[in-house]
């Protein structure tokens, strides 16, 4: 959608209200309109440059996945335990 011009629409609906591309790269812009400044996102991620950046940042164990619109990331400085590896697949 960031390709095609398409900044302003709807990707998805949340509970908060809808979500824009625009959303998902600088935070929600309706918590940012009324002061919630701690939702603004001061750089954006793709799970690959994610990992790649924990993964410079000196951790050796990383594990990133997509659903959807969300990136989640676990990064530690020890083997990782394969319970925790399960909540990612």
């Amino acid at each position: 959608m960031i390709t095609d011009d398409r900044l302003l629409d709807v990707t998805y609906q949340s509970p908060s209200g809808p979500i824009t591309p625009l959303d998902m790269i600088y935070g929600y812009r309706e918590f940012i309109r009324t002061g919630m400044s701690g939702m603004q996102h001061k750089t954006g991620f793709t799970a690959s440059t994610l990992e790649r950046v924990l993964t410079d940042l000196g951790f050796p164990y990383v594990v990133c996945t997509q659903r959807n619109s969300e990136i989640m990331a676990f990064a530690s400085r020890s083997p990782l335990d394969p319970d925790i590896l399960e909540t990612f697949v």
